[in-house]
């Protein structure tokens, strides 16, 4: 069977990965952990084939001739909050092809696309779950994680969570790099090229209500498995990995074996990951730093104490400024994320979180707009307080323009913070003068500098 995987083509840099989906702020593009994952899970079981049309910039008259030289029977494609209505325009114009989508808002939404959209085939719900490779090539007529149509029409609704919460899940086979245009990708903070997506866990143990990772159960790779991953991206000559786990340091003992792994075989990779602040310790810092990491990436979400004890009660302003202060200790770069435009949310505590990034003063600092993701306990507290700006399913990107109504926060004040934040991190002449210091990716900062400008601060 020959089976295709799509990452629809857009009208610009699009992140699409792993349960979200927004506009890239500076241009950047790193590959979609869903491909990569089930290029493993397919290999020896289909002739594949992978199509990243945004990494490509190629447009839909381009991606139709691919398709028609290669004639999947099966087109497995990302979509999500920000472009769906463009992707499935694309999409419903493949004639005599199986579709499934995977992304956002059709996992979160399978009714809504199975009977919307006639040609869609169904929903993959959980790339990490290999019993849907036996369904997608006709071995199984049955896959709870896929939502599809049963032979009587009527539906049948799959679901993320089917696996046991906890295990170690086994993913024998490695994704199969050289299907994708690694050269392509890369990310505001790397530092070498080329680089790779990985995921060591799914999910996650906390309970912010805005994050779509809590929604997850959460459950850790075979470490087995992420040695045969790592020799084969070194095979591939893949220089530096980000590891894409929602929370790289849930389990201590696990995130030791990784980096022992990669000191003990010597494999010379650079990466970053994505951490949370609640146990992060000098040691570990420094095996982290040992076995590779340069940058850690925090969500910091709210300089407010109250929002943050609301929305994300797993952090805490003190245990933050601890977190990114060992950081700086022991020459870690940090990344903070940042939010405004929380239901609580105003122009002063917008302005808390703008000082309190400064205060923090990470190497980076990305700032967002608060979007309600389907999935999570912060989508259902807007929709029961009537504050989206229409109904129905709805475009939404992180990147762009506030959604949330709030009369205490007009969506036109939200903006105009959300611009303000940048121009205060990054206006600063010490900050300006960090990134001149850094000899050897200037480029790369002034490359990505003038992006964020034109498309965030102008």
């Amino acid at each position: 069977m020959k089976i295709l995987l799509l990452n629809c083509p857009y009208k610009g840099p699009i992140i699409r990965d792993n349960y979200c989906c927004f506009t890239s702020k500076s241009g950047y593009i790193w590959p979609p952990v869903d491909l990569l994952y089930l290029s493993g899970m397919l290999k020896g079981r289909s002739e594949l084939k992978v199509i990243d049309a945004v990494a490509e910039k190629i447009n839909w008259r381009e991606t139709y001739k691919i398709i028609d030289s290669f004639d999947p029977e099966v087109i497995i494609a990302l979509t999500g909050t920000v472009s769906y209505q463009v992707d499935l325009n694309g999409l419903k114009a493949l004639k005599n092809r199986k579709i499934y989508l995977i992304g956002n808002t059709p996992c979160f939404r399978p009714e809504f696309f199975l009977k919307k959209y006639s040609f869609v085939g169904g929903i993959i719900h959980n790339f990490f779950n290999p019993s849907i490779v036996d369904y997608l090539i006709g071995k199984n007529t049955e896959c709870e994680s896929i939502s599809y149509r049963n032979k009587d029409h009527s539906l049948h609704l799959g679901k993320i969570n089917c696996l046991k919460p906890m295990s170690v899940v086994r993913l024998a086979k490695p994704p199969q790099y050289h299907l994708f245009p690694i050269g392509k990708y890369s990310t505001p903070i790397i530092r070498n090229k080329p680089m790779m997506t990985a995921m060591t866990s799914f999910g996650c143990p906390f309970n912010c209500k805005f994050c779509i990772a809590s929604a997850l159960t959460y459950y850790r790779r075979d470490i087995r498995d992420l040695k045969k991953e790592f020799d084969e991206m070194k095979k591939s000559g893949v220089k530096e990995i980000f590891f894409e786990d929602s929370t790289f340091n849930t389990y201590i003992p696990y995130l030791g074996e990784i980096c022992n792994l990669l000191i003990r075989e010597k494999y010379g990779f650079s990466w970053s990951a994505n951490v949370h602040s609640f146990n992060l310790s000098e040691p570990l810092l420094k095996l982290m730093k040992k076995a590779g990491c340069h940058t850690v990436q925090i969500g910091v979400e709210s300089g407010n104490p109250g929002i943050l004890k609301e929305y994300a009660p797993s952090k805490g302003l003190t245990r933050l400024e601890n977190s990114f202060d060992l950081c700086k200790k022991v020459g870690i770069r940090t990344l903070g994320y940042f939010i405004i435009g929380f239901p609580k949310d105003n122009v002063e505590t917008a302005q808390e979180t703008i000082d309190f990034a400064k205060k923090l003063d990470p190497n980076f600092a990305s700032f967002s707009i608060m979007t309600p993701d389907y999935g999570t306990r912060l989508y259902e507290e807007v929709a029961a307080k009537k504050m989206f700006t229409d109904n129905g399913i709805k475009n939404f990107d992180s990147s762009e323009k506030a959604i949330i109504k709030n009369k205490n926060f007009p969506r036109k004040n939200q903006d105009e913070m959300l611009k303000k934040a940048y121009r205060d991190f990054y206006g600063r002449p010490s900050k300006l003068l960090s990134y001149l210091l850094d000899y050897k990716y200037t480029i790369l900062y002034v490359k990505n500098g003038l992006r964020l400008l034109a498309k965030k601060i102008l």
